[in-house]
């Protein structure tokens, strides 16, 4: 692997939109020619001419396979979401190993969607609380503020006044005579 072969697999990439083709080993002989290159920085004084043009053709490579492999995981997953086949020959063996794993991921996506869709059940709308039933009362005699099963106060009441009553203490005190129920139509 050199710099043009590196260069030449990038521009391809970014150019064409399928996937090409990388050896199998493309990643390893990257490494491997990344290695070189620091391997000869190190023997080199920082100060020469030599060290910083390795040293910034390191970060270009560097750059570069980041900016590849990106744009080679961009096109699978797009690919695979669509949910057509990519080309498993156009992947290195560090990439086999990765996207052999996505393939069933748009089938099981439409299975997602099929059983949601076909296993829906509507759920019943919340039962709304419902209010005490009232009746309307009328009073024979004065009666004191009462507590109404709702835990709200009534009254004081006089004989003769009107009042709309929670149903149970309506009917207690319709059952002790002291009202009477006021039939509305």
């Amino acid at each position: 692997m050199n710099y043009d072969e590196l260069y030449k697999a990038w521009r391809q990439e970014k150019e064409e939109g399928d996937l090409k083709p990388l050896s199998k080993d493309f990643y390893s002989q990257v490494q491997l020619y990344i290695n070189n290159l620091l391997e000869e920085i190190n023997a080199l004084d920082e100060k020469s001419v030599k060290w910083r043009l390795l040293n910034e053709e390191v970060n270009n490579v560097k750059k570069m396979v980041k900016d590849l492999t990106t744009i080679r995981n961009k096109k699978v997953l797009e690919t695979t979401f669509r949910g057509a086949p990519v080309q498993s020959d156009a992947y290195t063996s560090a990439e086999e190993a990765i996207y052999t794993k996505m393939v069933p991921l748009p089938e099981e996506i439409k299975k997602l969607i099929r059983s949601v869709n076909e296993n829906y059940v509507p759920q019943q709308k919340k039962k709304q609380k419902q209010k005490p039933k009232k009746t309307l009362v009328r009073f024979l005699q004065a009666i004191p503020p009462i507590v109404g099963m709702n835990m709200k106060t009534y009254g004081p009441f006089k004989a003769e006044d009107v009042a709309s009553l929670p149903m149970e203490n309506a009917e207690i005190f319709i059952k002790r005579g002291v009202a009477v129920k006021v039939e509305t139509k």
